[in-house]
């Protein structure tokens, strides 16, 4: 009789159900002798072990390395860090520094502009108290001529010559002052020095004392500009002053020379109204 496909089902979940009958099956099938061998080549073999150990080592190197780049990562970052708040740091006391050189810069532009108006001062009172003397190589009889150039002024005001801030510009002088030429072709004419007194003398300086001599001539007065300081910013600046009939004074020493007093005849007769 065949067997049936079902009866071969149920020889097989007899196997599932009985181990000892599957094993007996087992051993009468398969012989003792019998067994499966898979051999290799041996240097092969080898070959893939020293590489399986060569990969460990490389592998346990990698993680090593990584594991030190990870902590030097995190004390690079820790370092950029502290130098990103130095940094800020020293941009803070930076700023400081330059608010500091600021103000010493303004401090110190004030205190240079005081010096220079108490040096300034200073020469004006110092050459007020000697302007007799000092300018009596030119004119005798001298005074201060600020009562004199005040009438003048006032007359001239109320002509209609000047305006009232001319009159004051001229007021403003560092030193009014009046007297008789002493000598020469203009002998005993009245004369008005109009002064600027500066410690270092500059262009307007110069200016001013021109402007305000002008606006004398312009109402009558014979009135010639003179500029006196320790020193000049430049020397051109007190040649192009003398060539335009200005009487300089620099340390003292006097220009046009007292000696070429026909110069100085030509510097009064420049500025005769």
């Amino acid at each position: 009789m065949a067997l049936t496909r079902e009866d071969i089902y149920a020889f097989l979940r007899m196997l599932d159900e009985d181990p000892q009958l599957l094993e007996e099956l087992r051993r009468r099938i398969l012989p003792d002798h019998f067994v499966v061998e898979v051999r290799l080549p041996t240097e092969w073999m080898a070959q893939v072990d020293r590489r399986l150990s060569n990969l460990e080592r490389d592998v346990g190197e990698l993680k090593q390395d990584v594991g030190e780049l990870k902590q030097d990562v995190g004390e690079l970052k820790q370092d950029v860090g502290e130098l990103k708040q130095d940094v800020g740091e020293l941009k803070q006391d930076v700023g400081e520094l330059k608010q500091d050189v600021g103000e010493l810069k303004q401090d110190v532009s004030g205190l240079k502009r005081d010096v220079g108006r108490l040096k300034g001062m200073s020469k004006e009172v110092s050459f007020r108290q000697k302007a007799g003397s000092y300018l009596g190589a030119l004119l005798k009889g001298g005074r201060d001529a600020s009562e004199l150039v005040n009438e003048i002024l006032n007359e001239a005001e109320e002509s209609g010559l000047i305006t009232p801030k001319e009159a004051d510009y001229v007021r403003a002088s560092d030193l009014l002052w009046v007297g008789l030429v002493r000598r020469g072709k203009f002998v005993n004419e009245q004369i008005i020095i109009v002064a600027e007194i500066s410690w270092v003398v500059d262009e307007q300086d110069v200016e001013r004392a021109i402007e305000r001599s002008q606006i004398l001539k312009r109402v009558g007065a014979w009135a010639v500009p003179f500029v006196s300081g320790e020193e000049w910013v430049s020397q051109e600046l007190k040649q192009k002053a003398l060539q335009q009939f200005v009487f300089c004074a620099e340390d003292g020493r006097f220009e046009p020379d007292r000696t070429d007093y026909a110069t100085i005849e030509n510097f009064f007769a420049s500025w005769k109204p």
